[in-house]
């Protein structure tokens, strides 16, 4: 009988058995911190009980693209370089709440750097320091990274979450089911998308949480006109200034939407209709916005953006 279930053997690990439709090209990897005789040596990494002690290895080690990474629960680990996948690598995270793995930064470099296309992290906290711009860099055209169920951790510097400066280099990408953070004042961005650099992106069911200090400037923002992009589902919580999403888009029609999004904005702002006013070309539908913790989230339109 057939099911979606799939054998391989690794040579050097484990018998395992994997779900076909996720199922890996290249090799699977091990990384747990908390596991007794870990280490970043020759003969770990292919067995969850002799695994690699860091990622930064595990990344470093992960020489065939299509290879995949577990990142068993509760490790913990900062970082020494940054790390830099190789296509189509996944590094997935496994436990949750304050069992997700955590990786924290470094000071004067990205976290990640994408320079290969098509890498997706899943459930992995990732704490930037202060002292680095960004958490995640990409530098390369056609990356279409995916991130999922990840935590983006702001401090006061890295200002960016998520920096695409490559041409084309966030084109496709997605984020799904993230949450941003940011615990102290001095964050900007979100995503910052510069130059040409993406385009048909995704935001779905994430979370800006800048309740506590603000969010400077706006989830998102990008200095070219940007084609195709879908912001659904999405919370968007303490934007110290009075637009939630900017883009330079020039020109007329619709270059992207926003689905069944709700925005919070501190009252420094002037109206809530100012949430979209540099959003040249952005569709609302099904958007709620209030810029007072103590007032219901009204329906913002399009119109309304514009208008003000």
């Amino acid at each position: 009988m057939d099911t979606k279930l799939f054998g391989r053997h690794q040579p050097g690990g484990m018998f395992s058995i994997v779900d076909r439709e996720v199922f890996p090209t290249g090799n699977i990897w091990w990384v747990g911190s908390a596991v007794t005789g870990a280490s970043d040596a020759a003969g770990f990494g292919k067995n969850p009980d002799a695994p690699f002690a860091t990622l930064g290895y595990a990344t470093g080690t992960a020489s065939a693209a299509g290879d995949t990474i577990y990142v068993l629960p509760t490790h913990a680990e900062t970082l020494t370089a940054t790390i830099t996948p190789l296509a189509q690598c996944q590094i997935i995270g496994l436990g949750r709440g304050a069992s997700r793995p955590k990786i924290t930064g470094l000071t004067a470099i990205a976290m990640v750097t994408l320079s290969a296309a098509n890498v997706a992290f899943k459930n992995i906290h990732f704490l930037g320091v202060t002292g680095a711009t960004y958490i995640v860099k990409g530098v390369a055209a056609g990356t279409s990274p995916t991130f999922e169920d990840c935590i983006l951790e702001q401090v006061a510097v890295p200002v960016v979450a998520v920096h695409f400066g490559g041409l084309l280099g966030g084109s496709y990408a997605l984020f799904k089911g993230c949450t941003f953070l940011g615990k102290l004042n001095g964050p900007t961005y979100c995503v910052h998308f510069v130059s040409s650099a993406g385009d048909y992106w995704r935001m779905e069911n994430c979370t800006a949480n800048y309740l506590v200090a603000g969010l400077d400037n706006g989830v998102i923002y990008s200095n070219h006109l940007q084609l195709g992009y879908i912001i659904k589902d999405c919370t968007f919580l303490g934007l110290d200034d009075s637009v939630a999403v900017i883009t330079s888009s020039v020109g007329t029609g619709i270059d992207g939407v926003m689905i069944n999004t709700t925005m919070h904005v501190t009252a420094i702002s002037a109206s809530i209709e100012d949430l979209l006013d540099d959003a040249k070309g952005l569709g609302l539908l099904g958007c709620l916005a209030t810029d007072d913790k103590s007032k219901w989230a009204v329906p913002i339109s399009t119109a309304q953006a514009s208008a003000s």
